[in-house]
C-alpha cells in the first residue's frame, strides 16, 4: 500500500437500504458517504458488521499491542519491570480487547 495513501477515517458503521443493499460507510454520512457495497457471500450483513468492527478496533489493536511489546521488551532487555507503568498499559490493552470484542 502506498504510504501516502490513507484509508477513509473511522469510525465506520454498515447499513443496509431498504432495497436489501448493504453498504460500509462513513458513521457520519449517508450514501454519499459509501466505502463499500458488499451484494455477494453467504451473508453480506454479517461479513459487513465484521468488516466494520475489525476496521474500527484496528488503530486500538496495534497500539495495545506497540504498548505490550515494549514492555516487554524492556523486561526481555534486562531492564526493571516498571510496576507503574502496568496499570496504564493495562488499560489501554484491555479497552482495545473491550473494543474488539463488543457486539
Amino acid at each position: 500500500m502506498n504510504e501516502q495513501a490513507k484509508h477513509t477515517p473511522t469510525p465506520w458503521r454498515e447499513h443496509t437500504t431498504d432495497g436489501g443493499a448493504v453498504y460500509i460507510q462513513k458513521h457520519d454520512g449517508g450514501l454519499e458517504g459509501a466505502i463499500a457495497r458488499l451484494d455477494f457471500g453467504e451473508n453480506p450483513e454479517a461479513d459487513a458488521a465484521f468488516i466494520v468492527k475489525a476496521c474500527n478496533g484496528y488503530e486500538g489493536l496495534v497500539e495495545a499491542l506497540k504498548t505490550a511489546e515494549a514492555s516487554l521488551q524492556d523486561y526481555l532487555d534486562g531492564g526493571e519491570f516498571v510496576s507503574e507503568n502496568v496499570p496504564a498499559d493495562l488499560k489501554i490493552i484491555r479497552e482495545a480487547l473491550a473494543k474488539a470484542e463488543e457486539e
